[in-house]
């Protein structure tokens, strides 16, 4: 059972905590619930209702550390990270995806963290004490294993770190729907060839004060990224020189310029040059 929109809490015709209460305790097979959407955390650590009380209690033991994820320090678009150990870690290190937070005032993520039976299983920015998502086992009345699991961020808003591979939001589901008992295929990418010219958009965008730009080249060759401003004048050279293929390239700029000044916030522009590729993104300074 995946839910990417808030469960209502205020509406007195419907008991929709008492439903997926009555789902989990009464499952003839392991299975589960995952929650995905921003707020609907603080919305439940607030709700008093019997029903909503019994699902904390029983199936989902949480304390919510803050509603707005940039209040604690993470950035507008956070990188959420698997936990050690946890379904998101596997043997070539933990995944990794960003919480697209789309600028200032649009999305603030829930941050929480475990208590009672539940654990951490994904972070924002490898913190362990801001958990992005959380999850706990339970055995039900029937004696089968049942999951519950909640994400501090709506799942539309996941967000690829690399430019190649798999998409992080089909791998993270896979491992979801793995974690709630069933047993999944390797996803496959869809990307048909082994090397390919890509530009990723900027991370975090807006920024402030470091950004981070990924690209990858599909042959070996000469490649220049180049930073503009909006009336097109050439701000800073951050790459100029031969650059391999398969390997994804992470770029950052500070926000300076050639001379090494500080530039102002504003709109700006990033592009790539590449043997038979030209691609051009916008990113954001804001201060």
């Amino acid at each position: 059972w995946l839910v990417n929109s808030p469960i209502r809490d205020s509406d007195s015709t419907t008991d929709d905590f008492g439903l997926v209460n009555s789902f989990l305790e009464f499952l003839e097979r392991p299975g589960g619930v995952y929650f995905a959407s921003d707020h609907f955390a603080e919305r439940l650590a607030t709700n008093t209702s019997a029903s909503a009380v019994t699902f904390r209690s029983s199936y989902l033991n949480f304390n919510l550390v803050n509603a707005d994820h940039n209040s604690v320090g993470q950035p507008i678009s956070p990188q959420v990270i698997g936990a050690p150990g946890s379904i998101f870690d596997h043997t070539l290190g933990p995944d990794t995806m960003i919480a697209y937070g789309g600028c200032p005032r649009v999305n603030s993520f829930d941050v929480v963290i475990e208590t009672g039976l539940s654990e951490v299983l994904a972070t924002y920015g490898g913190d362990p004490t801001l958990g992005a998502v959380i999850g706990q086992k339970t055995t039900n009345t029937l004696g089968h294993q049942v999951g519950a699991m909640m994400a501090g961020f709506g799942y539309r808003f996941i967000r690829d770190d690399r430019a190649t591979g798999i998409p992080d939001r089909t791998d993270h589901l896979r491992d979801i729907i793995q974690w709630l008992g069933n047993v999944l295929d390797q996803p496959v990418g869809a990307e048909p060839e082994p090397f390919r010219n890509s530009l990723a958009q900027n991370h975090p965008n807006p920024f402030n004060p470091t950004t981070t730009i990924t690209f990858t080249v599909r042959e070996q060759g000469p490649v220049s990224l180049k930073v503009y401003n909006v009336a097109g004048q050439l701000l800073r050279t951050l790459v100029n020189e031969d650059r391999s293929p398969g390997l994804a390239h992470k770029i950052d700029w500070n926000g300076r310029n050639n001379a090494g000044q500080q530039v102002s916030s504003g709109v700006y522009f990033y592009k790539l040059v590449a043997k038979g590729f030209t691609k051009t993104k916008k990113m954001v300074l804001l201060k």
